[in-house]
C-alpha cells in the first residue's frame, strides 16, 4: 500500500515538472542562462533584449593561446609570432560561432586580437542558441 502511495505522488510531481517545463515562457531560458553550462551571459542583456527585442552584444571565448615562445624571441619574429597565434586561435575558435552567426542572418564583426565577436543585433532565439556552444567563455 505505501508502495504504491510513493508510485502515486512519484508519478504528479514528474507530470508537474514536465508540466511547468512546457508551459514555461520562452524568456526563461534566457534569465536562466547565466546557471547554464560555462556560458556566463550578463544579465543586462537579457533585460534589454526583453524590453526592446534585441540587442548588442560581445561574445568572449575560452580558448586563448600560448605566446610565452614570444619572451625569446627579436622584436620582429615576436610581432609576427603572436600575431599569427591570436588570429590562429581567434579563427579556430570562433568558427562554429561564425558559422551560426552567418546562418542566422546576425550582423557582427570578429576581433581576433582579443577572441571575440561583437553581435550588432539580435534576439532572444540567436541568445539562446549561442549557449549551445562549449567554446564560449562569456555573453556581456
Amino acid at each position: 500500500m505505501r508502495r504504491m502511495r510513493s508510485y502515486k505522488i512519484f508519478a504528479i510531481l514528474l507530470i508537474i515538472g514536465m508540466l511547468m517545463t512546457a508551459v514555461a515562457p520562452l524568456t526563461t531560458q534566457a534569465q536562466s542562462a547565466e546557471q547554464q553550462g560555462s556560458v556566463t551571459v550578463d544579465p543586462q542583456v537579457t533585460q534589454e533584449i526583453q524590453e526592446n527585442g534585441s540587442t548588442s552584444y560581445w561574445i568572449d571565448f575560452k580558448e586563448k593561446p600560448d605566446l610565452s615562445k614570444a619572451n625569446s624571441m627579436n622584436w620582429s619574429e615576436r610581432g609576427w609570432f603572436v600575431y599569427e597565434q591570436l588570429s590562429k586561435t581567434a579563427n579556430s575558435s570562433q568558427k562554429n560561432v561564425v558559422n551560426y552567426l552567418s546562418g542566422s542572418n546576425v550582423k557582427f564583426q570578429s576581433y581576433w586580437i582579443k577572441n571575440t565577436i561583437l553581435v550588432q543585433s539580435s534576439g532572444l532565439n540567436v541568445l539562446n542558441g549561442l549557449l549551445s556552444f562549449a567554446e564560449i567563455e562569456a555573453i556581456r
